[in-house]
């Protein structure tokens, strides 16, 4: 069921609903299913990758990852607007068009007003964290050449990533309240020079949104950077030690390049490392 059908039916029904459960029911139906739809895919496919694989499947912690970065960019998404919609509801009401769906009141209600912002706030961040999650487990892909990074080195970015879509944010609004974003719209320059819908505070919305994109992708950039150079770093570590010590026996290349020993990269197999060594016995 469309959005568009959701809400007149709402309008038309012969039940008294308040604005507050008008805002529930326009929030719901289509982000459910996405949400079902999303975790039965990634749930299949692990399944199927542990059957074949048993204790040594990966893609669940694939998955799991990317469905941290989706919830850390929902929760993102709905606190920042929270924000902005107490510090410009005509940024929504009048620039998101949700006059459609609170009604003509103006300034609109409180409680429907921060539900919509949530809903937008949401729509507008969670397929974000799915390429930033899908971008960063690419950086991390497994090489013969390179070290993959513990999952735990993917996550401990997150907070940097944040981190940059704030300030981001932070410094576009304070250049909309500044009025330097208006050379980017005519009708912006008609809001100040009207003084209509707040201007200061709306430029200030609108370049907190804008900050915010772009300080993520910012953000994305600098998670694959690290990521890319921290693998170098330890895959040139890990070369380093592998061959700073002798030839050994084929017993001790099997327990020198298992995954217990962090350093050594994953292309230096017994094999590769035999076929470097002069012949010798196992004694």
């Amino acid at each position: 069921m469309s959005y568009g059908i959701i809400v007149l039916a709402v309008g038309t029904s012969q039940t008294s609903r308040t604005m507050t459960e008008r805002a529930f029911i326009f929030l719901i139906p289509s982000l459910k299913y996405r949400l079902f739809l999303g975790l039965a895919f990634f749930a299949a496919f692990a399944l199927v990758d542990f059957i074949r694989n048993g204790k040594r499947a990966t893609r669940w912690k694939e998955y799991l990852f990317v469905l941290m970065c989706v919830a850390i960019a929902i929760a993102y998404g709905i606190l920042n607007d929270q924000m902005t919609c107490a510090i410009s509801w005509e940024y929504f009401y009048y620039g998101k068009e949700l006059a459609v769906v609170l009604g003509p009141q103006a300034p609109p209600a409180i409680v429907p007003l921060h539900l919509q912002a949530a809903k937008i706030g949401i729509m507008a961040t969670w397929f974000a964290g799915v390429i930033i999650g899908v971008s960063m487990l690419i950086a991390n892909n497994p090489s013969p050449k390179k070290r993959q990074l513990p999952y735990a080195r993917l996550v401990a970015r997150l907070p940097a990533f944040v981190l940059i879509a704030a300030v981001g944010a932070a410094i576009f609004g304070l250049t909309g309240r500044l009025y330097l974003l208006n050379w980017m719209s005519e009708d912006f320059r008609e809001l100040a020079a009207t003084n209509l819908w707040h201007p200061k505070n709306f430029m200030t919305v609108y370049g907190i949104h804008l900050g915010g994109y772009l300080g993520g992708l910012l953000g994305m950039v600098y998670s694959i950077w690290s990521i890319r150079r921290e693998r170098n770093l330890v895959t040139g570590m890990g070369i380093a030690k592998f061959d700073a010590i002798p030839c050994p026996t084929n017993a001790q290349l099997k327990t020198q390049s298992s995954p217990s020993e962090p350093l050594i990269p994953a292309s230096a197999t017994p094999e590769k490392r035999q076929a470097d060594c002069p012949p010798h016995s196992d004694a």
